[in-house]
């Protein structure tokens, strides 16, 4: 099946690309999946619940969505919804503070499913056109206070003690980045800001350090960030690197008032240095995200 992908115009209004694509979306339950897929018209793998049958009940005979009723650690689940399709947009999985309770099915739900797009991806006839996206995390470089409180896409891994959530999205960005598929990017999200999320009272909202820089990425941007990552006009040389993701300098806030080390003090894994920042890709494909730092080749 294939849906025109859809992006929000200046007016408020939809703007449809020229060519039809299939966009296969992960997470469309969660705050990120749900504003990505209220952008877009796609294929959805949701997990068969009485909540998430409540929540699209609306779009069961939509014309512009095919829903999967399945499971991520499911490989046949997962092969139904990528056979077909132009983009994988892998947002699912299981977070925090869900993870902090269950540790090993977080490690688990997350690195099977990693796996399952990847060996389905492979699968197809023309994988090498076929575009993944991950969304990773900011944990995956661990907690930043000074004086390693600016992060940046090519900082050594380094997961906080307990952090099992990041553990299982470091494996799992591991297994895109090694998968040798063509095109496939990490996009790393920090806080996403959603309009509840006072209500989400949980201790881990202690995990935080008190000196800790916050950045946050709304809810809002980081659908536009989904449905604008389909559009066709994103640089060849955008894929098959690592990016953070955020909303922007009016969304940081922190204790400390150090400023960022210049960008020249970067030095990103691989084989070679980068010279040009990501935040202006980002601003394009999002039309408010910018980024905290410069892509990392693998």
């Amino acid at each position: 099946m294939c849906y025109y992908t859809s992006c929000n115009n200046a007016n408020g209004g939809k703007t449809l690309m020229a060519e039809k694509k299939t966009v296969f979306l992960t997470g469309a339950s969660g705050h990120m999946g749900w504003a990505g897929f209220k952008e877009l018209n796609i294929v959805l793998l949701l997990r068969d619940s009485e909540k998430n049958r409540k929540k699209f009940a609306n779009y069961l005979n939509d014309p512009s969505v095919k829903i999967v009723w399945g499971d991520l650690k499911k490989y046949d689940d997962v092969l139904k919804c990528v056979e077909g399709s132009d983009y994988v947009l892998h947002v699912g999985g299981m977070v925090s503070p869900s993870a902090d309770y269950y540790p090993t099915k977080t490690i688990q739900t997350n690195t099977t499913a990693a796996k399952n797009i990847v060996d389905a991806v492979k699968a197809q006839p023309n994988k090498d056109d076929i575009k993944v996206v991950y969304i990773g995390t900011v944990a995956e470089t661990g907690d930043r206070n000074a004086p390693i409180h600016w992060a940046r896409t090519g900082d050594p891994i380094k997961i906080s003690i307990y952090d099992h959530y990041a553990i299982s999205k470091v494996i799992a960005e591991s297994i895109f980045a090694e998968s040798g598929l063509k095109y496939w990017v990490s996009l790393r999200q920090s806080g996403i800001l959603y309009p509840d999320i006072l209500k989400n009272i949980d201790p881990i909202m202690f995990h935080v350090p008190i000196n800790g820089v916050l950045e946050w990425a709304t809810v809002e941007d980081s659908g536009r960030l989904l449905a604008n990552i389909c559009e066709p006009d994103v640089p060849e040389d955008f894929w098959r690197k690592f990016y953070n993701i955020g909303s922007g300098k009016e969304y940081c806030s922190s204790a400390l008032s150090a400023s960022a080390p210049p960008r020249s003090s970067l030095m990103p894994t691989g084989s070679s240095s980068v010279t040009s920042t990501v935040s202006g890709m980002l601003t394009r494909i999002s039309s408010r995200s910018t980024c905290t730092s410069e892509p990392t080749s693998p």
